[in-house]
Parts: C-alpha cells; sequence; structure tokens
C-alpha cells in the first residue's frame, strides 16, 4: 500500500490518500487541508500530516476525525496555525512530521531552519538548528539524524549533542542540488534525491557516488524497497 500527499491543484483539493498497487482508493483525507507535504501510519492505525501552510501538525482516525492536533497547544485553542510550543514559538511551515518509537514527534519547521522532537504537549525534548530550508529527517541509531539540508544542497548526519559528523554536498559545492530526501540503506550507503540534478543518487559513507538515476522531474523522495526495487 501506498500513503500519498497530494497538493491538489486544478479541481482536486489537496489531500492525503492511501492505494494499492491495482490503483484502489483504500482511504482519504482532504478536510481543510493546504499544501500537505508528509503522512505516516502510527501503530494505533491512525495518521500523522504535516499540514504545511496551515503551519500545524494533525493525527486523523481512519474515520476523518481529528484527534490531536498543535493548534490546540499553549493556548491556541483550536485556532489555525495558533498553536504554541513549550518555547513560545508556533510551527512555520512544518514539512514534515513522523511519529517516534517512543511516541514522540519529529518535526521539520523548513522556514524555522530547525527539526526539533515534542511531545504530545508540545514540549520540546530536542533541536537542530544548524540548517537551512531542510525537508524529511530520518532518525538512525543512537539518537542520530540524516538531514537533507536543502537550501545549503548538503545532506548531513548529526549526532545526539547537536553537531555535524557526516556530510555529503554543501553550499560551495555542486555535487547536490537541493536534495528534499536521504535514506540509510542496509549496507551503510545513503539514497539521495538530488531534486534539482532530476535524479536519484546512491552515495557510500566516503563520499561516492556508486549509482546514479537521472532524467527525472524535481524528485522529492526516494524510498529502498524490500525487493530492491526503488
Amino acid at each position: 500500500r501506498l500513503l500519498v500527499t497530494d497538493f491538489g491543484g486544478g479541481n482536486s483539493a489537496p489531500q492525503v490518500v492511501e492505494t494499492n498497487f491495482q490503483d484502489q482508493l483504500l482511504w482519504r483525507y482532504s478536510t481543510g487541508l493546504n499544501n500537505p507535504h508528509s503522512a505516516y501510519p502510527m501503530g494505533n492505525g491512525n495518521v500523522l500530516i504535516s499540514d504545511t501552510s496551515n503551519n500545524r501538525i494533525i493525527e486523523v482516525n481512519p474515520s476523518g476525525k481529528i484527534i490531536w492536533n498543535t493548534d490546540d497547544l499553549g493556548g491556541g485553542h483550536g485556532k489555525l496555525g495558533q498553536g504554541r510550543l513549550s518555547d513560545g514559538t508556533h510551527l512555520n511551515y512544518p514539512n514534515d512530521a513522523k511519529p517516534l518509537a517512543n511516541g514522540q514527534i519529529m518535526i521539520s519547521c523548513r522556514e524555522q531552519n530547525r527539526v526539533i522532537v515534542i511531545n504530545r504537549n508540545g514540549k520540546i525534548l530536542r533541536e537542530v538548528s544548524s540548517l537551512h530550508g531542510q525537508h524529511n529527517p530520518v532518525p538512525l541509531s543512537k539518537s542520530s539524524l540524516l538531514i537533507p539540508d536543502s537550501d545549503w544542497n548538503r545532506v548531513v548526519k548529526v549526532n545526539q549533542s547537536g553537531h555535524i559528523v557526516w556530510q555529503y554536498g554543501g553550499p560551495q559545492s555542486s555535487d547536490l542540488a537541493w536534495p528534499r530526501s536521504a535514506v540509510p540503506l542496509s549496507d551503510g550507503d545513503v539514497l539521495v534525491t538530488d531534486s534539482d540534478h532530476n535524479r536519484v543518487v546512491e552515495i557510500t559513507s566516503a563520499g561516492k557516488v556508486v549509482h546514479s538515476w537521472g532524467g527525472l522531474n524535481r524528485p522529492y523522495a526516494a524510498v529502498p524497497m524490500s525487493n530492491g526495487s526503488i
């Protein structure tokens, strides 16, 4: 099955849809969304959605009811984009929100150039701010994060203390151009969508490109599948 965020356009409203590989629609949520960027299944059967241009994160159950909403945090009273986190800030263009195994939520706030981890009460438990226009952070072992730091044309690995311990590309480099996803592979390599180079690349820990798939139209995300496909 596929869970897909759809910006909408034409006669189609922004929506999150679940389909199978026979193109059958299994589930849809579209109420009030504005440029949703990410949707992830949760262990309880619900879906966590980054409703990006509404500056909120919502958890929606299979019946389409919102059961958790960052607009309710910190005296936001459910008003659109008005929920406050423990540091007093509002979310600003959250382009990714992942549920973590411990019940916490990791959020990429692109316009704030930071990745944060919060609990369901809105308390910020971790913040990485040495970024610029990042997308789609991925948790690794030992509390490290793999982050496509898009505006600075690089992918970085950040340790628990927030220090960059690995980097490919950089602001002055032409190796990458606005990467938007980076996924670790089982052999230690990293699969990267090199969006403005219109390709997907596989990069070793030594910084060598070992595979490249070009001719794409600004790929946003690439995920390895169990059968070896991407």
